[in-house]
């Protein structure tokens, strides 16, 4: 139903209009007849009505200063204006204001309900046309962001027309026009627990904060873009038109580093590719990069790694076991039991062909059992693996490689396992964590999204996939269930105004939650409220 007020200082006309119309027939609600301008203010003000019908000529505040006063506070309210004067001048200053329609009296009840009729199809057209046009800009903000992220993993990992995805991005906002590009990727050091921030080493927060600290110096001189990768590194793809961008890319890095030491106390480690002249060629910078952070075990925390200037002698002996103990680490955390038995194979295979003395084949299965262990911690499985040392000391058992990478097999294997069964729990608890921050603050009119998956510490795109996928509902309409329950809660145990419902349960526009109300119950609220009695 659209609500409707009538104003006019003439009793027999006002009342006659409230009484002689099937309003409900017309799919209209008379909500109030004021008899003059000045009252009918406080009734809009309050009601925001959809349409308002009144005469020219009123005490206090006329028709058109009324017109006048409504198209500023809602242009969307629609206003028929009744007149005795038919007179030119009355009719050009009400078109001025913005008047939908202007009638001489008399007019009678069957001629009202023709022009009635006419302006609620306009309003029904008007409204879809907004609902389709709300509901177009709410799935391209609610996506923009994952297809942004999707389109820069693509550029990174792929072999894909890479001219084409930097196009798309550009219909994003983001530019990476130019004609050098240099990838780098910024990891959190471990040890920054020390200092009393956090207890946990891979908190999301942490990375959330590199994130957003690199983000706003890309931005602010048009540098580039930054992402984060499924780790949560940060991600950035420098892009200038000149070959100068190494020095440019550097000198950001420090300055990326600097500032997180600043305002964050902790240092993170970032490893940067070669420079390309090409965007076919960002993957391979990427890459790259991927390369020179890794050999931070080797070099240190806190330090700036170019592939161009790692030794050549190591990059000969470690460049492809850097390579496969990524894969053993993802097989372990995706679940993937053939990865990650083909990954240790190869790990192994590298050993062997690599003819590496016994202590530097030791040296290497050390570093994969570090790495593990620290990449599980953030899940807590150490109770796997117990302590370092015992691990260690498992190795000393074995007397060849095969039983080694038997073993190792094993091992990996129960922490995949285990972990899967941990992930599973882990996700089912967040999804409850952001239900009950729901039920606690959906009368809070901002919340939203972002605010949720910053409370749990997820990236908005990675919270509403899984919310999704958990609940088979999208965070709006669960949003919007949990405020209708709690409206139709309101409506059964109180008598407060539908305005003042609405605004208890989180929407600032009474109208838009008449619509949302009426949409998930199939009734206008006052509608269930009669219902009810």
């Amino acid at each position: 139903m659209y609500k409707v007020i009538i104003v006019d200082d003439e009793p027999i006309i006002r009342h006659g209009l409230k009484n002689k119309i099937d309003w409900a027939l017309l799919g209209f609600e008379c909500i109030a007849a004021c008899e003059n301008g000045r009252e009918a203010q406080e009734y809009i003000e309050k009601t925001r009505p959809d349409l308002v019908i009144t005469d020219i000529k009123m005490p206090f505040v006329d028709g058109l200063a009324l017109t006048e006063y409504i198209k500023e506070i809602d242009k969307n309210i629609k206003v028929i204006i009744l007149s005795g004067y038919d007179e030119f001048e009355y009719a050009r200053k009400a078109i001025k204001f913005g008047v939908n329609d202007y009638i001489v009296k008399p007019i009678t009840a069957s001629e009202m309900m023709v022009v009635l009729e006419k302006l609620k199809n306009e309003i029904d057209k008007e409204k879809k046309e907004n609902e389709a046009h709300i509901k177009k800009e709410k799935l391209l903000d609610d996506n923009k962001l994952i297809i942004k992220e999707r389109f820069l993993q693509e550029l990174v990992s792929l072999d894909i027309n890479a001219e084409k995805i930097i196009s798309h991005l550009g219909e994003l906002g983001v530019d990476l026009s130019g004609s050098s590009y240099v990838a780098a990727i910024i990891d959190v050091d471990e040890g920054f627990n020390k200092i009393g921030l956090q207890e946990n080493p891979n908190d999301p927060v942490l990375y959330f904060s590199v994130f957003n600290i690199t983000e706003e110096i890309i931005n602010n001189d048009k540098l580039g873009v930054t992402f984060q990768d499924s780790e949560l590194k940060t991600v950035v793809i420098f892009c200038a038109p000149d070959t100068g961008i190494m020095e440019l890319a550097k000198n950001t890095c420090y300055r990326v580093q600097n500032t997180v030491k600043s305002i964050m106390n902790f240092t993170v480690s970032i490893g940067v590719g070669e420079y390309r002249n090409s965007p076919d060629a960002i993957a391979e910078s990427y890459k790259e990069a991927l390369n020179a952070l890794e050999y931070r075990f080797l070099m240190g925390s806190g330090k700036i790694i170019s592939i161009s200037g790692v030794s050549i002698n190591v990059k000969n002996t470690a460049s492809d076991i850097i390579t496969v103990e990524p894969q053993i680490i993802e097989g372990i955390k995706d679940g993937r039991e053939d990865v990650l038995i083909n990954s240790v194979g190869d790990l192994f295979n590298i050993i062997k062909n690599a003819h590496l003395s016994v202590e530097g084949a030791y040296e290497v299965l050390y570093s994969l059992i570090f790495k593990i262990q620290k990449t599980m911690e953030a899940y807590d499985v150490n109770d796997i693996f117990e302590t370092r040392h015992n691990i260690i000391s498992d190795i000393y058992r074995y007397k060849t490689l095969d039983e080694i990478e038997i073993w190792l097999i094993e091992v990996c294997c129960n922490i995949m396992q285990y972990l899967n069964k941990k992930k599973e729990k882990y996700t089912k608890q967040l999804i409850l964590k952001a239900e009950d921050f729901i039920r606690e603050n959906y009368s809070d009119p901002k919340i939203s999204i972002n605010s949720v998956s910053k409370e749990l510490s997820l990236s908005p795109s990675y919270f509403s996939a899984l919310f999704k996928n958990l609940t088979n509902k999208t965070f709006t309409e669960y949003l919007t269930n949990a405020r209708i329950e709690k409206a139709k809660g309101l409506l059964a145990s109180t008598s407060l105004k539908t305005y003042e419902i609405a605004y208890k349960v989180g929407y600032s526009d009474p109208h838009y939650f008449s619509i949302a109300f009426k949409k998930g119950t199939g009734r206008s609220p006052t509608k269930y409220r009669e219902g009810l009695s």
